[in-house]
């Protein structure tokens, strides 16, 4: 039996409409891309309608969560995980100077990009690109004093 289950709607500019035949892709096929092991019970038994219709439910509530919040809160969550991104590569040893550069170059377009369009949030997001600036340039010449006492 060919089963089709579609997901509708838009994220950003990309289409979320997906029509998949479950019939040409084997719960072994599925298993083996995903890296599951033998051991693994993930796909022990065929998926049912009942399944897919249960998967598609909670699809369309998380969809429907995310819709009720503030845009400005999504977008100011995303930032806020370019910051911590940045930080962690900051922080590690030996840092990663180039990730965090990446990670506040990223966060650096969201803020910037879309300046005083993220509410009463904005103010705190500007601080924190100048603090995390900031921390990066400290590190950067850590590192080099430290390479140049080697």
């Amino acid at each position: 039996m060919t089963q089709t289950h579609y997901f509708r709607g838009w994220v950003g500019a990309f289409p979320t409409s997906i029509s998949c035949l479950f019939d040409q892709f084997s719960t072994e096929r599925f298993t083996t891309l995903a890296g599951v092991s033998d051991e693994s019970d993930d796909f022990s038994e065929p998926a049912t309608d009942d399944d897919y219709a249960e998967l598609d439910r909670e699809l369309q509530e998380a969809r429907a969560r995310v819709a009720e919040a503030p845009v400005e809160t999504v977008i100011t969550n995303h930032a806020v995980g370019l910051y911590e991104l940045a930080a962690i590569h900051l922080s590690a040893s030996p840092p990663d100077l180039e990730a965090a550069a990446l990670a506040i170059d990223a966060f650096a377009c969201l803020i910037e990009g879309l300046a005083g369009r993220l509410g009463e949030e904005s103010s705190t997001l500007e601080a924190a690109l100048a603090n995390i600036r900031m921390a990066f340039v400290q590190v950067k010449q850590m590192t080099a004093g430290e390479a140049q006492a080697e």
